[in-house]
């Protein structure tokens, strides 16, 4: 399963800013300057006010770094806060972006980039929309390959960037998924590139949550696995568990019977581990849930016992207190648990945040109990605006003789103790358990879609 793990970050401070209008970067003097959006005048080559003068960027990776620094400023929702405005499964990079990239390639003397810019050439043009370019200068690299490794090494860094894409260029990752699985079938030597380009495949597919392909991609990394030497097979560890890993999600989903044959596999290619988490999420699945225990309890409408008789409930652990990613902190959540409540409310979808105490706010010093909930509620409920009920639970802390704090475990009750995200039916039971991480959105789509019955009030 994606490991998609939670952060909700403070809001984004340029939020604000609107896909077609100029986007304000930070210059390396320490002016601010603009990047003009599509049509502008920078696409002249000439110093204009508000804008910047690509004359100065004579290399590709150049020109990617200013996609970048303007999708940095225009990545979020200008109206819900912390909101991804763009997903990467579908959706192309924001109008800025595309245009500043736009303006900064037509300047480059292309057919002079020396041999070693091409990959960065290539993945630029992908990044404006030019995939007869993409593919001209893919085409130029092949035929600067000397062998049959550096032809297929090509082709994989080829795969991973059209897959990476945005959006995926699918269908050209098909083609050369086809090519060089052929080339590998003639010449072993290109054997690895072929097994860790099924691997990008699989990872594109788990997101997607497209089980026959996950299935597809699997199976075709586990028979390359098994044509490789035992020495390049100590390489292809993570790929082959990733794999395995796979073919336990889709087995989970349609038939978690199906997870014994698989971990009997996965045994005798040394990766038993890669079937654990999936294995003891089917031995909770059918359980009762159990009512949800907390400490303070804010709830968006009707108050009273979670999950509810009758209704599904999402339960998703969160932090306040995220740097990073992991557990409870995943960047995407906001926006994930927007879309699941406009799409599943109607029919019959609660959604409860589950938070323990930490004692403290990222922005304050030491807390009261009461202080941090507040807190919290201000945070995710207000500022936020999530779509949930907020369940909030005292962390008890023990203190060393060095002065350091050590938390003590707390629980809102079985099974939500060890999960860091729970489903649960109409009836009460589990439908999903997740104990270390986070599904990927269209996956977790997929499980309450199910759960309420197939019914949805919006198409996206």
């Amino acid at each position: 399963m994606v490991a998609l793990s939670m952060v909700l970050t403070t809001a984004a401070s340029a939020a604000g800013q609107s896909a077609g209008a100029p986007a304000t970067l930070p210059h390396a003097g320490g002016d601010t300057v603009g990047v003009a959006a599509a049509g502008a005048a920078a696409d002249t080559g000439r110093m204009q006010p508000g804008h910047r003068d690509y004359r100065q960027y004579d290399l590709p990776e150049m020109c990617q770094r200013a996609v970048w620094n303007v999708q940095a400023v225009t990545w979020r929702d200008p109206v819900e806060r912390d909101t991804l405005a763009h997903l990467p499964s579908t959706d192309t990079l924001p109008t800025a972006a595309v245009a500043a990239g736009r303006a900064c390639m037509a300047q480059l003397a292309t057919q002079r980039v020396e041999p070693r810019d091409l990959f960065s050439l290539m993945q630029l043009a992908l990044m404006v929309g030019d995939d007869a370019q993409a593919g001209a200068i893919t085409a130029r690299r092949l035929a600067l390959a000397r062998d049959v490794t550096e032809r297929a090494e090509v082709m994989l860094e080829t795969v991973r960037s059209y897959v990476h894409a945005q959006p995926p260029r699918v269908a050209a990752v098909t083609e050369w998924m086809r090519r060089l699985d052929a080339v590998s079938a003639a010449e072993p030597p290109a054997r690895r590139a072929q097994l860790s380009a099924h691997a990008s495949m699989l990872r594109y597919t788990r997101y997607t949550f497209d089980r026959p392909a996950m299935t597809r991609e699997a199976e075709a990394i586990i028979m390359t696995y098994h044509l490789l030497s035992p020495g390049e097979r100590q390489s292809a560890l993570d790929a082959i568990g990733g794999a395995y890993e796979a073919l336990a999600d889709v087995a989970l989903y349609e038939n978690p019977s199906a997870l014994e044959n698989i971990e009997r596999r996965a045994q005798q290619d040394a990766v038993p581990d890669s079937v654990g988490w999936p294995k003891w999420s089917a031995a909770h699945l059918g359980q009762p849930a159990g009512p949800l225990t907390a400490t303070y309890r804010y709830y968006q409408a009707d108050s009273g016992v979670r999950p509810a008789r009758g209704r599904v409930t999402l339960f998703f652990h969160v932090s306040q207190n995220c740097t990073g990613r992991g557990g409870a902190c995943y960047p995407e959540a906001p926006g994930v648990l927007r879309r699941l409540a406009r799409k599943y409310r109607a029919a019959g979808l609660d959604i409860v945040l589950l938070m323990k105490t930490d004692g403290y706010s990222r922005t304050s010093g030491p807390q009261t109990l009461q202080e941090e909930a507040a807190s919290a509620k201000q945070y995710f409920l207000h500022y936020l605006g999530l779509p949930a009920d907020l369940f909030i639970v005292e962390t008890q802390f023990t203190r060393r003789p060095d002065r350091r704090l050590d938390a003590v475990p707390v629980s809102f009750g079985q099974p939500y103790a060890k999960a860091h995200l729970v489903l649960v039916g109409r009836d009460g039971t589990i439908q999903l358990l997740i104990k270390s991480h986070q599904p990927s959105e269209t996956e977790l789509d997929a499980y309450v879609r199910r759960a309420v019955g197939g019914q949805s009030s919006v198409t996206q």
